[in-house]
């Protein structure tokens, strides 16, 4: 009952971690806040909602997390298969029906891992194998990059549009390209990947919101088209569960063991590293258990499903981080936010939110995955090509399913060996 009420990491702190961890938390909490706006964007919720999901779910894990470093909340990959499923079930961005399903889908995550937990299913992440991952994130990502360079030129795309049919889009706008708003991603674009080189710790994609929202405001671009978020409500996010159709839930529940399989891998892995980094175990059946609250607060939030985030976890790692208490700093700082000041983010252009979606998206499609998926051999390297061109041709989560049984395929038929992560 003690570890439930009062966290290990609480009751054997240091104070001599506090300025580390406090510095590491106001860090981290200025990457919480355009990421959580611009995934919110990609599934086709409110702003709103993507603050909240940033903030609320991850304090479940600064209580009943085991990685000190771990800094969980919304990821590009999880929002992109949300994204998919609210475009396959035909919801309207941002509406209340899309909201319900979104929160839905949370607790139907929140369930796969607490049945993970309970018939010790850990192993079934065993199907997610890195070239499935790499070939469906590789190929996520130019689909959803393509159809983000719509906020950029001023032409929305239709979501769910083919992948040949998003770029005749774009090249169908070019005439009409808005330069204001060209403008705008194009300057984004530049603070994001150049204030890294001055100092890693320097908020570039924060930098770019409050820039690209203050020169909106004060010049009226508004008027011009610039397309911007809006007004934010105040109080906590309404969900309302009426008009919930079965067949709607039952064909939420490949992709909810889908995103839990994922979730798993990519929490797993984070803690895998920070392990060997720090010296200290991590207790996977308590991850399990921390991602299902994670995602149950995640629903009632109205958000998307939570995972364990990569780079913002190795951000939190290098700015010295020592316990979860920089998550529950960063998580009251996005919290300040929405109390205080989120009628600023009025004027904030959707092409710098685009932008944040583009740079760290990108990440999922450097040259060397493909290298080094040849490198790991002919059967490893067709599993990452089936994967890839299966999302780009027929989808996201049929892309997965492809990599998934082609994997399978290998490993038992072939009897060749598939990397796992």
């Amino acid at each position: 009952m003690k570890s439930v009420l009062i966290p290990e990491w609480l009751r054997t702190y240091d104070k001599r971690w506090v300025k580390r961890d406090i510095f590491a938390g106001l860090t981290i909490g200025t990457l919480m806040l355009p990421q959580g706006i611009a995934y919110a964007m990609l599934v086709g919720l409110p702003p709103i909602h993507g603050l909240f999901a940033a903030c609320i779910p991850p304090l479940a894990y600064v209580w009943f997390g085991t990685c000190s470093q771990m800094i969980p909340g919304t990821t590009a990959l999880v929002a992109i298969i949300t994204g998919a499923l609210m475009v396959n079930l035909g919801l309207v961005p941002e509406s209340t029906a899309l909201i319900t399903y979104s929160a839905l889908l949370c607790f139907l995550v929140a369930i796969s891992f607490f049945l993970m937990r309970l018939l010790k299913l850990g192993g079934l992440a065993k199907l997610f194998t890195v070239p499935v991952v790499a070939g469906f994130s590789a190929g996520a990502a130019i689909r959803i990059i393509s159809s983000q360079l719509g906020y950029i030129f001023d032409c929305p795309i239709e979501r769910g549009l083919p992948l040949i049919e998003i770029w005749r889009s774009l090249f169908e706008a070019i005439p009409n390209i808005n330069f204001y708003t060209l403008g705008i991603g194009v300057v984004g674009l530049l603070i994001i990947k150049g204030t890294p080189k001055l100092s890693r710790f320097l908020p570039g994609t924060l930098l770019a919101l409050i820039l690209g929202t203050i020169v909106v405001g004060l010049f009226g671009w508004e008027k011009y088209g610039v397309d911007v978020v809006g007004q934010l409500p105040g109080g906590l996010p309404s969900v309302t569960f009426s008009g919930v159709e079965w067949l709607g839930i039952l064909k939420m529940i490949p992709s909810a063991l889908i995103i839990g399989g994922i979730c798993f891998v990519q929490t797993i892995s984070i803690c895998k590293i920070m392990e060997s980094r720090h010296g200290y175990r991590t207790n996977t059946n308590k991850e399990l258990i921390a991602l299902g609250f994670m995602n149950i607060l995640s629903g009632l939030m109205g958000a998307f499903p939570s995972s364990g985030g990569f780079s913002k976890s190795m951000v939190n790692d290098e700015a010295g981080a020592k316990t979860q208490l920089s998550l529950g700093i960063a998580c009251v700082l996005v919290l300040f936010v929405i109390a205080f000041i989120r009628d600023w983010f009025y004027f904030l252009p959707k092409s710098i939110l685009a932008t944040v979606i583009i740079v760290a998206i990108a990440k999922l499609i450097r040259p060397d995955i493909f290298s080094g998926m040849w490198k790991e051999g002919w059967a490893n390297f067709s599993i990452f090509l089936f994967a890839f061109f299966g999302v780009l041709i027929f989808g996201i989560e049929a892309g997965i399913l492809i990599g998934i049984l082609v994997s399978l395929f290998v490993k038992y038929v072939l009897k060749k060996e598939v990397l796992q992560d």
